[in-house]
């Protein structure tokens, strides 16, 4: 048999304040509405004694705020992804903020499906690795007041707040190291994407190589769910590519590949 959650009322009939003053407690009003510190003492004291939690969907209704912020990443099992969400989350945590976040798997309309799904549960902003084409739903949001952080990637056009690496430089300066420790013949491999970032690290590698008058050899692999698949095909491109003598890629999930048997 389920235990009956415990509610506002639940607390003010034991405490014999009304429910209002227990709501403006919980809220973290009571200095602003002149509630005594000992009342408020109370009220905290007893909800920490019965293990009282509030339910923030509730108080959204009430106050027009969850304190919850919806992310979107492509691939929350994804090494780089999690870390990052874990992050944010262990931050969000800490300035009273909770964090739910789904994959997209840079399909547009999961991703669509989810920013859906975010605004009718009522939370308060978005944190977002955009796959492409949601450009509208963007602009959606911001013009209804939601704020809206990019991250890892852009969207043409959508004047939104982001925190991105430098991937043409990041990409630029790693193929000059590599040319400064006399790789000439460097293969780039990426994914086949039109996402910004993706082709800002092709630009950076080409850039590179041209300045040094080196030839350039890309492979352009598909995402998949099977990593295998993606390990296999990189193998074969360097067994017919003999001549590679060093290879960037930035495919975390590739990193169980066994790079000795290709002399690199």
């Amino acid at each position: 048999m389920s235990k009956k959650r415990i509610t506002i009322s639940d607390i003010a009939k034991a405490l014999g304040v009304s429910k209002t003053t227990v709501s403006i407690v919980l809220n973290g009003k009571a200095r602003e509405i002149q509630i005594s510190p000992s009342l408020e003492k109370r009220v905290l004291d007893y909800i920490r004694k019965v293990g009282y939690i509030p339910n923030q969907y509730a108080q959204g209704l009430r106050n027009g705020k969850t304190r919850i912020i919806g992310m979107l990443v492509e691939d929350i099992s994804d090494p780089f992804f999690s870390a990052i969400a874990r992050q944010v989350e262990e931050r969000a945590y800490e300035m009273g903020y909770k964090i739910v976040y789904s994959s997209t798997e840079n399909d547009t309309n999961k991703a669509k499906e989810m920013l859906e799904v975010y605004r009718n549960s009522g939370v308060d902003g978005y944190i977002i690795a955009p796959p492409p084409a949601i450009e509208n739903e963007i602009e959606e949001l911001l013009r209804e007041g939601f704020p809206v952080v990019l991250f890892d990637r852009t969207l043409p056009g959508v004047a939104t707040d982001s925190v991105l690496v430098d991937n043409f430089d990041s990409a630029y300066t790693a193929m000059k190291h590599l040319v400064a420790h006399n790789f000439q013949c460097v293969a780039f491999i990426t994914l086949s994407s039109d996402q910004v970032q993706m082709l800002e690290r092709e630009r950076g590698y080409l850039q590179a190589m041209s300045e040094i008058g080196a030839p350039y050899t890309i492979k352009r692999i598909k995402y998949h769910d099977d990593k295998q698949h993606s390990i296999r095909e990189i193998e074969e491109f360097l067994l017919t590519h003999s001549y590679v003598d060093a290879v960037f890629l930035l495919l975390i999930t590739l990193q169980r590949m066994d790079w000795k048997q290709f002399g690199i």
